[in-house]
């Protein structure tokens, strides 16, 4: 064999063993690459299972609080871990695993919030006639009815059953607890669920919610009287700067009567009125809930809408816009009675209003002459369900016709400390 063949045999063996030595590293590599990988996998799964569990427990139990410390799962190990705040809860789920002597650690975190009542169109405890007179706690009762012509927009919901006839129109997801009463209308039962609909559910309205709202309003203000008054009336007309301006009682403004910024009045957001009544109109600027409640007057704790009450950004195709409006009624919430009102009169009303025990109605609605019209953007929750006006034979005869239409914004945020229920929805889902 010549010099050449055998540098030649030398040079192909040397780079059969480059390419071996080459196949050998990249398979190790690749089998690195394959575990590290499984490990990285297998470690998010189980922070997922972890974060699974804490979430399905509350969404389960609202209260449930219990941490899950070094559970053994799919070959590693978690720690899920539970808080609460006073209308949210906290779901984290810290998980690893080791692999080839590497421990490998991922994290989840679910945040879930109690549903405000904002969030619904509307809302109703039953679908009965719940008006109550200013001076009489005892409503008229009587199934109301949604028929052909009434259109819901926004989440519909009521605790007992829908009195459905003709043709109602539902934009978006229809709830109750039990299946519809039903009746011919016009000849015609074919109600619209645009959205879908469903039967068996329930959700609660805590007394709680109210207690809460004191304790924001009395903790808003280190100033008495600024956004806490007890036993009198209190009128809170607002000015599209910011300022509202603020008589108690309304009549004389004896206690007050000064015009101040909403922001410093209450830092919380919230101001109350107890064993009194709130008086309120105009345009408001910024975020702000307003709340009646009863203490010791049985006939008190009422919310009189005296006019229009507007946004300074009108939020009506302007989801961007920062103003909300939140009226609490412990008992009642009113559209004032005003005899200057015609057929051609319209109310414009942008605000979420939660009415704990009665329903947000016009005063006398059933024998005041027609009135015109109720424009509401925004949400509407009550104890049961009432009338704005009243028809007979098809025809408004007293009262108000009424228009009602969910602010989308109120989706996703409420006005400040806004009522809402013991259930809880997942609003927020991070992976690391």
């Amino acid at each position: 064999m010549g010099k050449s063949s055998i540098v030649y045999v030398i040079g192909l063996s040397l780079l059969v063993a480059y390419g071996l030595l080459n196949i050998n590293e990249s398979s190790n590599s690749s089998m690195d690459t394959y575990t590290e990988y499984y490990g990285r996998s297998m470690t998010h799964n189980i922070a997922l299972a972890g974060a699974n569990i804490g979430t399905r427990a509350i969404l389960n139990n609202p209260t449930y609080s219990t941490n899950l410390l070094d559970q053994d799962f799919a070959g590693g190990k978690f720690n899920m871990y539970v808080t609460h705040t006073i209308d949210s809860a906290f779901v984290t789920s810290a998980a690893w695993m080791n692999v080839s002597g590497q421990t490998i650690r991922d994290t989840v975190i679910a945040v879930l919030r109690h549903t405000p009542f904002s969030k619904f169109g509307y809302f109703s405890e039953k679908e009965e006639n719940g008006y109550l007179k200013p001076n009489d706690n005892t409503p008229p009762g009587g199934n109301m009815w949604k028929v052909t012509g009434d259109s819901m927009f926004g989440f519909s919901h009521t605790n007992k059953r829908w009195n459905l006839g003709g043709r109602p129109y539902f934009h978006d997801k229809v709830t109750a607890f039990n299946t519809p009463n039903t009746m011919l209308y016009g000849g015609v039962y074919d109600p619209v669920f645009n959205s879908g609909y469903q039967w068996g559910v329930t959700i609660n309205r805590p007394i709680a919610n109210l207690t809460r709202l004191e304790t924001e309003a009395i903790n808003g203000s280190a100033t008495p009287n600024m956004s806490f008054i007890e036993n009198n009336d209190a009128s809170f007309n607002f000015f599209p700067d910011g300022r509202v301006h603020v008589r108690v009682p309304p009549a004389t403004g004896a206690v007050r009567n000064d015009t101040l910024p909403i922001s410093s009045i209450s830092s919380t957001g919230v101001i109350a009125v107890k064993n009194g009544d709130i008086r309120v109109q105009g345009t408001y600027n910024g975020a702000v809930t307003l709340v009646a409640l009863k203490g010791s007057g049985i006939f008190k704790g009422n919310v009189w809408i005296d006019g229009n009450i507007v946004a300074n950004t009108n939020p009506n195709g302007n989801e961007a816009s920062p103003d909300m409006l939140g009226l609490v009624a412990q008992r009642m919430s009113y559209l004032t009675k005003d005899l200057s009102r015609t057929s051609a009169s319209v109310v414009n009303i942008q605000a979420a209003i939660y009415t704990h025990d009665g329903v947000f109605a016009a005063e006398e609605y059933n024998t005041i002459p027609v009135s015109g019209r109720i424009n509401l953007f925004g949400a509407l929750a009550m104890a049961a369900s009432t009338s704005t006006g009243k028809i007979t034979g098809g025809v408004l005869t007293n009262g108000f016709l009424k228009s009602i239409r969910h602010d989308p914004r109120y989706l996703a945020s409420a006005p400040p400390a806004f009522p809402f229920s013991n259930k809880m929805e997942l609003v927020s889902w991070w992976e690391n």
